[in-house]
């Protein structure tokens, strides 16, 4: 399954030929395409597009050079209306000005810097300050990465320590959804659930499992067949993205949760998509009235000025007695050490100014 983007002439001022660039389900097959005329001039291309028939794209590439708000510009000087936000992260608009000189005024005071160990820096502080505000959870703590498929990826191997710290190393099974979408990394792809996006790869990461995505039933099924003994934590976006855009049944996320709870099993929310303002909250996962073990972000946080993403942890699971055991991510829990994944991009990011 893959995102279609067809565009579409739409009336608008300041240009003679305005069109949209709308989402749309396309087949097993990835691809990008427009049905405005492209250049003519036809060139190759030295770019390796992700999910794309590169066949296709060979000489036929649609180059966006600038954005204003909700419009962008390719290099023919034609306008689209973004209807899809970019790839779903374009949450503030194009151009904002007020963002660019705040990155400006940061990179020239100090672009970047580490914040293993003892280390910190005012606008990672800040960031997380704000996140722990805006997340409505006990005692949260903010772990900061470059993206969703990073944060996925920390997410699970925090749940798994988790169970590790308590005793229960066996605790290692992740359960997600069909049609659902993680990222491309290696626990993403592996809890994906679509799935021309496993296929070819060979042997994916055992100790995954994947439920129908609309029903409660099938997840307290395969929960029980599997012993909730040997499960670390399922894994859901409140509204499927880019496996079909497939919002929840009514009660679903409350009967999910619900079950997990029943039977112990972390709940890890991945709102890469979701998140700020697309489903009229923070998270998104906060109209469901449910309190999440861990909460995966991305995409919106910045809205695509800076590569960001992170999990928002529930202080309940900071709280695990005597938990001060190292991963490779060099976590501790309730040590507590936090030694972010990468070198953590320092800028003032936009979230700083949604007030």
């Amino acid at each position: 399954m893959s995102t279609t983007a067809d565009a579409q002439p739409v009336d608008g001022p300041g240009t003679d030929q305005s069109w949209s660039l709308t989402a749309g389900l396309a087949g097993p097959a990835c691809s990008c395409r427009l049905a405005a005329p492209v250049t003519s001039s036809v060139r190759d291309t030295r770019l390796w597009h992700p999910f794309a028939d590169m066949a296709a794209v060979r000489g036929a590439e649609v180059v966006i050079e600038r954005g204003e708000g909700i419009w962008v510009f390719d290099t023919e000087g034609r306008r689209y209306l973004d209807g899809t936000a970019a790839l779903w992260y374009s949450n503030v608009g194009h151009g904002r000005k007020e963002i660019a000189e705040a990155v400006a005024a940061q990179l020239s005071r100090l672009e970047a810097y580490s914040i293993f160990g003892d280390l910190a820096n005012p606008p990672a502080l800040e960031l997380a300050d704000r996140l722990a505000g805006l997340a409505p959870m006990p005692d949260p703590r903010v772990f900061l990465v470059t993206g969703g498929g990073e944060a996925i990826e920390t997410a699970t191997k925090l749940s798994r320590l988790y169970w590790h710290t308590l005793g229960k190393p066996e605790r290692v099974h992740v359960v997600s959804r069909t049609h659902a979408y993680h990222g491309s990394y290696g626990f993403g792809t592996s809890l994906g659930g679509i799935e021309p996006n496993r296929a070819g790869f060979g042997p994916l990461l055992p100790s995954t499992t994947r439920v129908p995505h609309d029903s409660v039933e099938a997840l307290e099924q395969a929960l029980v067949e599997l012993g909730p003994e040997n499960v670390a934590a399922f894994v859901f976006e409140p509204v499927i993205g880019a496996g079909g855009v497939h919002p929840p049944a009514p009660g679903y996320v409350e009967g999910v949760y619900e079950a997990c709870a029943s039977l112990g099993v972390l709940v890890v929310c991945d709102s890469t998509i979701c998140g700020f303002g697309r489903l009229g909250t923070w998270f998104g996962f906060e109209r469901f009235g449910i309190e999440p073990d861990m909460v995966i972000f991305a995409k919106g946080v910045t809205s695509g000025y800076l590569p960001m993403g992170g999990v928002v942890v529930n202080g309940v699971v900071l709280a695990t007695e005597g938990a001060k055991v190292k991963n490779p991510h060099r976590v501790e829990l309730a040590g507590l050490y936090w030694h972010f994944v990468d070198v953590v991009w320092i800028f003032l990011f936009p979230l700083l100014y949604l007030v």
